[in-house]
């Protein structure tokens, strides 16, 4: 059922390229995927832009990726590729989510249902959910690691320590932000053997393969993300932190996220929150120490990334997924979980449909944003590629090979166009194109590619900054963009 109800958004769009709400981070990451259909190296990814040598990158581990690429490849069924991509990520993704509600309401259908449809059905997951970015990934093993600790501690089973710290160390090789969860668990099983000034030896074991496990994923990303692209001198995945420093730097990031809010919650779900929270508050003053030193140990580690991050929360909602939105979903379904002991078996029915009717406009507001417009509040977000739709069968058809390197002229994303077209090669934005000293110059004597690719609204900007390369090069007129032949 999880995985039926976040495929609803996305049932007119299975199999597509990257599109809608930040399809230039997508590209990036089907890329990779595309790049594995020829590699059996899992350790040395690729992307379709040449900035480095065959196009090699550092990346946090893409073994979706790579697995989607290998399954496509056994089965020769090369031209599913997205759909065996996303399909894959929503797989393990709903796997997770289930595993997270068996642990929380373990005999009950209609309350785990209902939590499914309050929390997990926001436009922000039912988005990211069948997608290529892999931060929902890396939000289902942190909300998955923090069921099976609250399972922990209920029934003082050191297995259910184990797999948390395990499902937490495997959502930090995915996204690096999730370590958060795992890193909150040592920290307050050391805290509650301080206090009680005791620990036994199997605790102690697991505590000390957590650490293990953590440690190793820090030195994977280190190697392969950090080190690969310091070395390789590749930008595409080596996103830099804008800390925060001042009160205005403080104040901008704050109202990035301000900004996403009802894209995280509708504002139904975000007002049952705090109705919840209340009413918890009312009937139970005080809250359990479980529940108040985990909370406080899991918002020093938010806080400490928020501050690290800072300011590329702004143009950024999926951040959000695999680092705050654990903490919410995990607070709202605790909060049911204390609210439910209060409350008679016939107010489950109303649950029910509440939770039901509270997730239509987020449907609506996933699917809206797979648009090539979408709008949030006054602002109006353009994804419009239309003119890269049918791209590779357009190059085919023009007579140039599969291996034949393009370059896409006055476009932005490294990779979103390339990808289209199926080809490998560089993109050069409107700067780029306009400098006067020789960049694309430079660029196409290390290259020497045959053929460039220019969107015909910016042809003429082309005349104006290389007019001789544009009157020299043979024009080929296409649906949507102009080729140029190397003459």
């Amino acid at each position: 059922m999880c995985w039926i109800i976040f495929l609803m958004p996305h049932l007119n769009s299975l199999n597509n390229l990257p599109q809608g709400m930040h399809g230039w981070a997508q590209s990036d990451r089907y890329a990779l995927a595309l790049n594995f259909l020829n590699s059996n190296n899992v350790l040395q990814p690729k992307t379709n832009a040449l900035y480095t040598e065959d196009g090699k990158v550092g990346v946090e581990f893409s073994g979706m990726a790579f697995l989607a690429a290998k399954i496509a490849t056994l089965s020769n069924t090369p031209k599913y590729l997205p759909l065996l991509f996303k399909g894959l990520n929503l797989l393990l993704l709903s796997f997770l989510i289930t595993l997270f509600l068996n642990n929380l309401f373990p005999f009950d259908l209609i309350y785990s249902i209902g939590n499914l449809f309050i929390w997990f059905a926001s436009p922000l997951l039912l988005y990211y959910g069948f997608n290529f970015i892999p931060d929902s990934l890396g939000f289902g093993f942190a909300i998955c690691s923090l069921g099976c600790y609250y399972k922990y501690h209920q029934s003082n089973q050191n297995n259910y320590l184990l797999l948390a710290l395990i499902l937490g160390g495997l959502g930090g090789l995915t996204k690096l932000p999730v370590l958060i969860y795992p890193i909150a668990i040592i920290v307050h099983q050391f805290y509650r053997a301080i206090i009680a000034k005791r620990m036994n030896k199997q605790t102690m074991v697991y505590l000390a393969l957590g650490i293990l496990l953590i440690v190793c994923v820090l030195l994977y990303d280190y190697v392969f993300l950090i080190k690969a692209n310091e070395k390789l001198w590749s930008v595409i995945f080596m996103g830099k932190p804008n800390p925060i420093l001042s009160v205005n730097d403080l104040v901008e990031a704050l109202s990035g996220m301000f900004y996403w809010r009802f894209e995280y919650l509708n504002i139904f779900q975000f007002a049952l929150l705090g109705i919840l929270l209340l009413k918890s508050l009312v009937r139970y003053p005080s809250l359990p120490r479980f529940y108040l030193q985990f909370g406080v140990i899991i918002s020093f580690g938010l806080v400490i990334y928020f501050v690290g991050l800072g300011k590329q929360l702004i143009h950024h909602d999926y951040y959000f997924l695999s680092s705050f939105f654990p903490f919410l979903v995990f607070v709202g379904s605790l909060l049911i979980i204390r609210i439910t002991k209060t409350y008679p078996i016939n107010y489950k029915p109303l649950f029910l449909i509440a939770a039901v009717l509270v997730t239509f406009k987020n449907f609506n507001q996933a699917k809206a944003r797979q648009a090539d417009y979408y709008t949030i509040r006054t602002n109006t977000l353009d994804n419009n590629l239309q003119w890269l739709k049918n791209g590779e069968s357009k190059l085919e058809n023009a007579g140039i090979g599969a291996n034949e390197l393009i370059f896409v002229l006055y476009d932005f994303a490294p990779n979103t166009s390339l990808v289209y077209f199926n080809r490998k090669g560089l993109v050069f934005n409107h700067e780029q194109m306009s400098r006067k000293e020789p960049h694309i110059e430079f660029w196409m004597e290390k290259l020497k590619p045959n053929y460039l690719i220019v969107k015909k609204d910016w042809e003429k900007d082309f005349y104006r900054d290389k007019p001789t390369i544009a009157n020299s090069w043979i024009r080929i007129p296409e649906d949507g963009f102009i080729i140029y032949k190397r003459p």
